[in-house]
C-alpha cells in the first residue's frame, strides 16, 4: 500500500545497513510484483475453471483523472464455505455508457472463463447505465427499465440501435443493499416533500445535527468534543444515508447539554430529541438488514428473502406496538410501503431464483412463509417446482455425492423475526411448514428419490448449512441458487484498496500497474 519506489529512499536503505541483504530497485520490485500478480491469475482461472456456479459483482470507480470497472468473482466451496476474488480493477475509457460497460465485462468474463452458463448473476448497483446494459444485452432482462436514482453514475446515452454492437452478458440481480439505501434516502427525502409539518420538524432537528458535524471538523471545537463525549462526531457521507452519525448523537443525548454550552450552541429541545430518537427508532431495522446483507464470508443469496420479510414483519409490529408521537408512525407507514413497492416480486414470491435459494437454506426452509402477505405460489407448487429442477439436473448427470467437514454456520435467529400472525391469523413455526409439505399417505408410494430426498430434508431439524451433505441432490440445487450474493458489498471494498493506492505521490501509476497493485491487495487474504 505504500509508495515502490520507497525502497530506494536513504532512510529505507539505511534500515538494511549491515544485514548483508541487496534491496531491489523500484524497477525489479515491480516486476516481481507482476510476476506474483500473473502467477494469482492463473491460480484464479484454474479454479474457476473446476468450479459449476459463480457470480460477479461490479461497479465503475472515479477519481479525479481517470475510471475503473471493478470486478470480484464469488462461488460456493465443496464444503460449503464462500470462495471469492478480485478480477479486475480495469481502466474504463470513455463515458460510461451502457455499450461500453457491456463490451468491458464481456471481455473480463471471456478472459476467465467465465460462461454464461457458469455465471449465475452479475450484482451491481441501481445507476440506469448498468441496468440498460443488462436490458439490452441479456435476453430474459426486465425490460422495464426502473426510475434512475441518485448515485445512478451517468445517464444512459442514446446511442443509434442500429450502431450497437451485440453483447452477450449473465442475468443481472440488482444490489440489495443499495435499493434498501434508497428507501431511507431518496424516498424518505420524496416523503418530506409531501407532509409540511414532518418536513418542519426534520428540518429543525437536522440542523441541530449539522451544526454539531461542523463542530466536529473543525480542530479546537472537535477537541472539546472528544474531551466531553470521548470520541468524535462522524458525519453523513456523500453516498450514504444519515441514520448512523445521528444515532450517534442520540446515544450520547444526556451529555449534548453541556457540549453544546461548551461549543457555544443553543441546547437541542426536547421535540427535536424526541425527534431524533423516533427517526433511528424506525431506520434501525432498516440500517441493520442493509447491513447484514452486504457480508461476503457466510452470506448467500437465500438470506435475501427472509431479510426482507423479516424487515416488513418489523414494521408491521411497530406500526401496532409502538407509541409514537412526533411522526414515527408516519415514517415507519413510509418505510413499510416503499419497501414493498421496491421489492414487489419478492415479497410476493414472484422470483423464484429467491424462493428456492431461502428454502434450500437448512436455517429457513420455509418458516417464513407464514409472514408473506400476498404469495403468487403456494408451498406446494414450491416442492413440486423444486422436484422438477432437480430431476432435470440429475437427468443431465450433475449431480454427485459428497461428503464434508461439519462446522456450524453462526446461528442468526435473533436477527431474523417471522413470528407473529399472519392473514390467517396463527402463529408459524417450522413444525407447520413440514406438517404443510407433509405428503399424504396414499401418494407416499409413488414418491421419486427427489421427492423423498426433499421430505426428509424438511423433515430434518438441523439448521447449519453442512446438513445439506445428507441430500446430495438438493445440495447441488441449493449451490446453485446460493451462489449470488443479494448486495454489491465486495466490489465497493475493492475500491476502498483502490483509494489508498491512488494517493497524490502515486500519480505516476500507470493503469496496468494500478490495477496489479489494487487486486495483488484484494487478493492477498
Amino acid at each position: 500500500m505504500s509508495a515502490l519506489n520507497i525502497i530506494e529512499h536513504p532512510s529505507f536503505l539505511a534500515l538494511f545497513k549491515g544485514m548483508n541483504v541487496k534491496v531491489p530497485s523500484r524497477k525489479t520490485l515491480m516486476k516481481r510484483i507482476s510476476e506474483h500478480h500473473e502467477l494469482n491469475m492463473c491460480d484464479i482461472k484454474q479454479k474457476l475453471s473446476n468450479i459449476d456456479f459463480v457470480s460477479t459483482t461490479a461497479d465503475i470507480w472515479s477519481n479525479k483523472r481517470r475510471s475503473f470497472l471493478g470486478v470480484t468473482v464469488h462461488w460456493i466451496e465443496e464444503d460449503s464455505t464462500r470462495g471469492s476474488a478480485a478480477i479486475a480493477c480495469k481502466r474504463f475509457m470513455g463515458t460510461h455508457s451502457y455499450r461500453n460497460i457491456a463490451e468491458i465485462l464481456e471481455n473480463i468474463n471471456f478472459k476467465f472463463g467465465l460462461t454464461q452458463n457458469k455465471i449465475v448473476g452479475t450484482i451491481t448497483d441501481n445507476g440506469s447505465n448498468f441496468v440498460k446494459a443488462f436490458k439490452e444485452f441479456h435476453a430474459d432482462e426486465d425490460k422495464d427499465l426502473e426510475e434512475e436514482d441518485v448515485f445512478s453514475i451517468a445517464n444512459v446515452d442514446n446511442e443509434d440501435p442500429l450502431t450497437t454492437e451485440s453483447f452477450s452478458l449473465p442475468k443481472h440481480v440488482r444490489c440489495a443493499s443499495h435499493t434498501l439505501n434508497l428507501i431511507g434516502t431518496t424516498d424518505y427525502k420524496n416523503f418530506l416533500g409531501t407532509n409540511t409539518l414532518l418536513r418542519t420538524r426534520h428540518t429543525n432537528a437536522f440542523f441541530k445535527c449539522r451544526l454539531l458535524w461542523h463542530k466536529a471538523n473543525r480542530p479546537k471545537s472537535n477537541e472539546i468534543i472528544q474531551k466531553i463525549l470521548g470520541h468524535t462526531l462522524s458525519s453523513p457521507g456523500v453516498t450514504r444515508w444519515t441514520y448512523d452519525s445521528v444515532n450517534q448523537i442520540i446515544q450520547e443525548k444526556r451529555k449534548l447539554a453541556t457540549l453544546s454550552r461548551a461549543l457555544e450552541l443553543q441546547p437541542f429541545k426536547d421535540t427535536k430529541l424526541l425527534y431524533l430518537e423516533e427517526y433511528c427508532a424506525v431506520m434501525k431495522p432498516l440500517a441493520d438488514t442493509l447491513d447484514f446483507l452486504q457480508g461476503e464470508n457466510n452470506t448467500f443469496f437465500g438470506f435475501l428473502l427472509p431479510s426482507l420479510l423479516s424487515l416488513s414483519n418489523r414494521y408491521e409490529k411497530m406500526l401496532q406496538s409502538q407509541r409514537f408521537i412526533y411522526g414515527g408512525d408516519q415514517i415507519t407507514q413510509m418505510c413499510l410501503d416503499s419497501l414493498r413497492k421496491r421489492f414487489s416480486d419478492l415479497l410476493n414470491l414472484r422470483s423464484k431464483e429467491a424462493v428456492f435459494a431461502a428454502v434450500l437454506l437448512p436455517q429457513f426452509k420455509f418458516r417464513w412463509y407464514n409472514v408473506v402477505k400476498h404469495p403468487t405460489i403456494t408451498i406446494d407448487d414450491i416442492k413440486k417446482q423444486i422436484v422438477e429442477v432437480a430431476e432435470k439436473i440429475d437427468r443431465e448427470g450433475n449431480t454427485s455425492p459428497n461428503s464434508h467437514q461439519d462446522d456450524a454456520l453462526e446461528s442468526l435467529d435473533e436477527f431474523f423475526d417471522f413470528s407473529g400472525t399472519g392473514d390467517n391469523g396463527s402463529m408459524f413455526t417450522v413444525v407447520d411448514a413440514r406438517e404443510r409439505c407433509e405428503p399424504t399417505s396414499a401418494s407416499r408410494s409413488t414418491t421419486t428419490k427427489i421427492e423423498l430426498e426433499l421430505l426428509r430434508y424438511l423433515e430434518d431439524k438441523a439448521s447449519n448449512i453442512h446438513s445439506l451433505n445428507e441430500y446430495p441432490r438438493l445440495k447441488k440445487l441449493s449451490t446453485q441458487f446460493n451462489t449470488c450474493l443479494p448486495s454489491s458489498g465486495p466490489v465497493e471494498r475493492l475500491f476502498s484498496f483502490a483509494t489508498i493506492i491512488d494517493a497524490p505521490r502515486r500519480n505516476g501509476l500507470t493503469d496496468e500497474n494500478f490495477e496489479i497493485l489494487v487486486l495483488s491487495k484484494a487478493n492477498n487474504k
